[in-house]
């Protein structure tokens, strides 16, 4: 299928990939996207895109059912062929797989501690949201006079989870070069 894509590496290839990736910069954030139902896509192969979810975890994923675009290589050579309700299903199950090993991996964060840029105000009152240094989103909650604004580094211990969201104490404002 990967052949039929025009991408140019294996299964393998790329499974090896990201593990010397994750043992060069140990709790890496990775993210992909993945199109299931493209042209003769079979029940077997989307079940080896299911494992290949299931075995890298990611921490962010853009999910899309496969659908013809003109002046592509698959809309002059190939045949759209996997019925809209079979890639529904399909995108259904991948969601749904990938919701919950979001989620495990968003847990395996509570105890560790991030750089956040502050960047906007939280949705409830006394917070301030940013990104970490993995672009995950981290909300802190401060006092009304508190040392930290938006535009801070923060130095912040991971404390609970949601499924996209680190809630995070604020420990220290700290520069970059500092933090690494």
């Amino acid at each position: 299928m990967l052949f039929k894509m025009r991408r140019n590496h294996s299964r393998e290839s790329y499974l090896e990939l990201v593990e010397k990736i994750r043992s060069t910069i140990p709790n890496v954030a990775l993210s992909s996207d993945f199109i299931v139902g493209f042209c003769g896509e079979t029940e077997e192969q989307f079940m080896q895109t299911m494992s290949l979810m299931e075995m890298v975890k990611y921490d962010q994923a853009y999910l899309f059912a496969y659908s013809m675009r003109e002046r592509t290589h698959a809309h002059r050579r190939m045949q759209d062929d996997v019925p809209e309700d079979v890639k529904l299903k399909r995108l259904q199950k991948l969601i749904e797989l990938f919701k919950r090993t979001q989620l495990e991996k968003q847990r395996e964060e509570v105890g560790r501690q991030h750089l956040l840029m502050l960047d906007k105000k939280g949705r409830h009152e006394g917070q301030l949201s940013g990104l970490t240094d993995t672009a995950k989103r981290g909300i802190i909650q401060v006092q009304e006079d508190s040392q930290f604004k938006i535009g801070d580094f923060v130095l912040a211990e991971v404390t609970d989870v949601s499924q996209n969201t680190l809630f995070c104490n604020p420990i220290r404002t700290m520069g970059v070069q500092e933090y690494h």
